[in-house]
């Protein structure tokens, strides 16, 4: 085993006694032992192939974590990654990390220890957690909410299953009597039954001691990317659909407006654990919508602690996705869309005002309230235009449904 696993990021010396948060990002995508790898491959498979889109995901939210500006701000920042060749061709990042720290168990352990060690430094720290790539339910497990993280060497071992697998109940328990004490969790994976697990009693080698008896005031949210039973997906090349919508809400899918006294009173847009919890449902329905799939989320928001605690501050208004639709199908030939902002300004950006070519229409405003009419341009003898009202247009989507009306 590794001594210990240096930070891509370590600003330590620059925060001592000071908080921040301190980062563990995961992402898998190349399993050597499983169908497709480049190793050995294991005796039982389990139906398991290669990944092209969990280590390029991993790797975004980390960009993330280094491009935003956290109200807690990026202390340490450990990364492991098995990224597959294809998502090496796509971003340059993961060509240049190419054997820095794959993401094996025996890397996990060490990588954890020193997460786990930073995290102890304030009683302020925030701890973030996230791992995509390949994930199972155990059938015979005595727990079945928490999933099995599956490790870039799984499969390697002959006889013992799930040796280079992680535990996500022992990794979250263990960590109760940690100093910091607001802890987030994204398990970007699977959490479906392999049956043939089923008649194998095979033990996940923990993490770390979970002592029994601490008293657990954390605010700790667990996000899970599927439901008990069910698959996540991802796109070849791409995102997954999680990570897809997990950084939509980071960068302001998730964001709300209030008037705060550290901004002498003035208004500021921000994104909190709350409202990530509340909107990042939102967000994987509508890539549902884009995608045609049926993928749901499970967010565990258990409440120890009863403060808000705010993420990160936007330097403005994050952009909203609106759509535009107009019934009945025979006026939209006709349809031209102008937009008024708060000021009563038309902020359309098109002349003549949008046609609705495609159908739906979809674009992007700034958040804020909106005046979005929809006019009959030139007149028609058959309909007459639709006065829409001035109505907040507010992350993470807009829909309007713009009924134009017919003369009679």
């Amino acid at each position: 085993m590794s001594s210990e696993i240096i930070p891509i990021i370590d600003r330590r010396p620059e925060f001592v006694d000071k908080p921040g948060t301190h980062a563990l990002i995961v992402g898998v995508s190349a399993y050597p032992h499983l169908e497709g790898g480049t190793g050995t491959q294991a005796n039982n498979t389990y139906g398991l192939k290669q990944l092209s889109s969990t280590a390029l995901t991993a790797y975004k939210v980390f960009s993330w974590l280094q491009e935003c500006k956290l109200e807690t701000p990026l202390v340490t920042c450990r990364l492991l990654l098995s990224s597959s060749p294809i998502e090496q061709d796509i971003e340059t990042g993961l060509r240049d990390l190419r054997g820095s720290y794959p993401a094996t168990r025996d890397h996990f352990d060490c990588a954890a220890y020193g997460w786990r060690d930073d995290a102890e430094s304030h009683k302020k720290n925030v701890t973030f957690f996230y791992f995509a790539g390949h994930g199972i339910q155990q059938i015979n497990s005595t727990n079945y909410k928490d999933p099995i993280l599956l490790m870039e060497d799984f499969g390697r071992d002959k006889y013992k299953t799930l040796g280079n697998t992680v535990d996500t109940q022992n990794l979250v328990d263990g960590m109760k009597d940690v100093s910091a004490r607001t802890q987030m969790y994204f398990f970007d994976c699977c959490r479906n039954f392999l049956d043939e697990l089923k008649n194998i009693r095979s033990d996940v080698p923990p993490v770390w001691d979970a002592k029994l008896g601490v008293k657990d005031d954390r605010l700790a949210p667990v996000f899970y990317a599927a439901l008990l039973g069910d698959v996540a997906y991802g796109i070849k090349g791409e995102q997954t659909y999680f990570g897809e919508a997990l950084l939509k809400c980071l960068e302001g899918g998730a964001g709300e407006c209030k008037e705060f006294e550290k901004f002498d009173g003035e208004e500021r847009w921000y994104i909190s654990i709350d409202t990530l919890c509340g909107k990042i449902k939102t967000q994987v329905n509508d890539l549902n919508k884009r995608k045609s799939r049926n993928q749901d989320i499970e967010v565990d928001r258990t409440r120890n602690r009863d403060e808000e605690e705010y993420i990160c501050f936007l330097d403005g208004p994050p952009s909203v996705d609106v759509i535009f639709k107009v019934e009945p199908p025979e006026a939209r030939q006709y349809t031209r869309v102008e937009i008024f902002n708060d000021n009563k300004e038309e902020v359309t950006e098109s002349e003549p005002p949008i046609p609705l070519e495609p159908h739906p229409y979809s674009g992007r405003l700034d958040a804020g309230y909106y005046t979005i009419n929809a006019r009959i341009k030139p007149p028609q003898r058959n309909f007459q235009d639709y006065l829409g009202k001035h109505r907040p247009v507010m992350p993470p989507c807009y829909v309007k449904n713009m009924k134009v009306e017919v003369k009679k």
